[in-house]
């Protein structure tokens, strides 16, 4: 019985759906952060909230086969700059607008590791919900310093996603 090998789109598709690191969440819309609030800052199946993609997975896969890469460090430094998510409402993912990323309220990199991953859904804790409330507090205090567009260290992968969307 012959199968047929899986071309490379797909075989970087599962490659990357393995990734323990992918789809790292880096900020938050506004609407879900209220969202979250509305359930105490827990996860709730069915609250419409999802890891929206900043830059669209499949077309970035194929150009990524296609770039011209010199190491192995430069291909998962550019596949890691590039696999970054929000979470947004279900309306605000299917919208696909480049305007979600200035919408968006920055979540750190940092050792808490918030967000991870954990199979198509995130880990959500007791810290995850903690600073979900501390971030809604802020909010509502009017912080104009938590905006994912002011952040220095998603700043590069801010013009990165609109010049490409």
């Amino acid at each position: 019985m012959n199968k047929t090998p899986l071309d490379p789109l797909d075989q970087t598709k599962y490659i990357f759906s393995i990734n323990p690191n992918s789809w790292r969440v880096v900020g938050i819309t506004p609407a879900a952060l209220e969202i979250f609030s509305q359930h105490n800052f827990k996860k709730v199946s069915g609250m419409g909230i999802n890891r929206s993609h900043l830059v669209q997975r499949y077309p970035f896969y194929e150009s990524l086969l296609n770039m011209d890469i010199s190491s192995p460090e430069e291909f998962w430094n550019t596949y890691y700059s590039n696999d970054i998510t929000v979470l947004a409402t279900s309306s605000e993912n299917m919208k696909n607008s480049p305007s979600i990323t200035m919408q968006s309220i920055y979540i750190p990199n940092d050792e808490r590791s918030l967000f991870k991953t954990a199979g198509y859904a995130w880990k959500h804790k007791e810290e995850e919900e903690k600073f979900l409330s501390e971030l809604y507090i802020q909010l509502k205090n009017n912080e104009d310093s938590l905006f994912l567009h002011q952040s220095d260290e998603y700043r590069i992968v801010f013009n990165q996603t609109s010049s490409k969307k």
